[in-house]
């Protein structure tokens, strides 16, 4: 992808001048997602019928009937996500041979309706369950910064697809950090909202819908597409979301955590503290009051929440027909095995559990209307392995993203930096307030444009791509 075109702001600029025109940026995204597919196992299906979408997005701009600022740029979403006339296997074979989605999941709804252009969907572990890319369905998702290296996960091959070029855009989705862990991995932006922000079905206390980009502005305009309520959402919130426009300035005197602890989960690795620090020390240099906090969980506040997670996989596999629960990934049919033993009592116990262990966080939090803190404590991991350390619960690394799920507040990735040895991005996660969406991406803008990376993308070269 084009450096001008790597954005969605960049490809309504060249549309608009006659620079480009989206049948051509589609064809081009078409062969790309062919190429992440084959490569990467990154995308699970490719939407053969974008052209006629791309043609009829050509012809607005040449009526100069445009819809705004998506329509035209290609996008692609997670196998999560329900596509009409698309399969969804939401990462595992459990769910193979099912028959296409009738319908559009709302957010897939309203990108379609701005005229974004769906040209893929992603691949996934199985049932979201997994930081990384590991998936019994579409097998070992890889990182086009290094193969030999995990996505991150669950958004895996949304990450992979951003940071390769294949679109601008993509959408995910977030129960404990899976659009936040695979931008960090991947060295981009993403953005788990206010729970209930964007609108979603099955509805969900703690999942969320996300947008991911290379860029923060991109994710303002996808959430303004698709931050807004849906009657198939109980918990959905009223209104619609909306960009914030403020600089700096603002942020002298605003109150700023940095979170470097939670209270249990793996050190954070010196470099990845480096960059974090470095991210709240700018936010200081602005004239914000910055002070460390910590969460001060527990190790059993974690297996309380492990439980209720991995339960909820094991009720998906277990309603899978002819017995194609047996189909999911082996490590998560161990993981769960202490679900399977426990009763009722004991389930009840780990729910309360943890809702006290969320109230824990939100009152530590609560004096601060930003809280920095990593994405996770290392930059990385093998692609094959289900988390950085091996015979710990794979979500043991996800303990600066999946509090911020338990509490529904609005939580960003950007990336901070690289690691000094191999490049690998390192990611900053910037959260806020309920309802404060605008604010927490204002701010990740903010550093986003100070740091000033200028990565070098991982794209592939347009022979790769099919394109002499």
């Amino acid at each position: 992808m084009a450096a001008e075109y790597s954005t969605a702001a960049g490809l309504r600029a060249a549309y608009l001048a006659s620079e480009s025109d989206p049948v051509a940026v589609v064809e081009r995204a078409l062969d790309q997602a062919r190429v992440a597919g084959a490569e990467y196992n990154a995308v699970s299906v490719v939407d053969e019928r974008a052209l006629e979408a791309a043609r009829a997005s050509r012809a607005r701009y040449a009526a100069g009937e445009s819809l705004g600022p998506l329509d035209g740029v290609p996008v692609t979403v997670k196998d999560s996500f329900h596509c009409a006339g698309l399969p969804r296997w939401h990462g595992s074979a459990v769910h193979d041979g099912e028959p296409p989605s009738v319908v559009d999941s709302a957010p897939v709804r309203r990108l379609r309706e701005a005229g974004a252009v769906l040209v893929a969907k992603t691949t996934m572990p199985d049932c979201g369950a997994l930081g990384s890319g590991v998936s019994s369905q579409f097998g070992i998702i890889r990182n086009p910064w290094d193969p030999s290296l995990t996505p991150g996960g669950s958004s895996s091959g949304a990450g992979v697809c951003l940071a390769a070029g294949v679109t601008p855009i993509a959408l995910g989705t977030d129960i404990a950090g899976s659009v936040r862990l695979p931008a960090a991995h991947c060295g981009l932006a993403a953005l788990k909202p206010t729970q209930g922000r964007i609108a979603y079905t099955p509805a969900s206390m703690t999942r969320s819908a996300g947008p991911m980009a290379r860029c923060v502005a991109d994710l303002e305009a996808v959430m303004e597409v698709v931050g807004a309520t849906d009657a198939g959402d109980p918990w959905s919130l009223p209104g619609r979301f909306s960009a914030a426009g403020w600089g700096v300035e603002r942020v002298r005197g605003m109150r700023v955590g940095l979170l470097t602890d939670v209270g249990y989960g793996l050190p954070v690795e010196p470099e990845t503290l480096a960059v974090v620090r470095g991210a709240a020390d700018r936010l200081s240099g602005w004239g914000a009051e910055v002070e460390e906090l910590s969460l001060g969980l527990t190790e059993s506040d974690f297996q309380a929440f492990d439980l209720g997670f991995m339960a909820r996989i094991l009720l998906e596999a277990d309603a899978a027909p002819d017995g194609r629960g047996e189909l999911l990934l082996p490590l998560l049919k161990t993981w769960g095995e202490p679900v399977r033993r426990a009763s009722a009592l004991e389930a009840a116990r780990a729910a309360q559990t943890v809702r006290a262990a969320r109230d824990r966080v939100l009152a530590a939090v609560a004096p601060f209307e930003i809280v920095v803190a990593p994405v996770l404590p290392v930059p990385t991991f093998p692609a094959e392995a289900a988390g950085p350390v091996d015979g710990v619960a794979p979500l043991y690394h996800a303990a600066f993203t999946a509090w911020f799920n338990q509490t529904g507040q609005p939580a960003a990735s950007i990336c901070g930096g690289r690691t000094s040895v191999a490049g690998m991005p390192i990611g900053v996660q910037v959260a806020g307030r309920r309802f404060h969406d605008a604010d927490v991406l204002r701010v990740a803008h903010l550093l986003e444009a100070a740091l000033d990376l200028d990565l070098p993308w991982p794209g592939m070269t347009e022979k790769e791509a099919g394109r002499d």
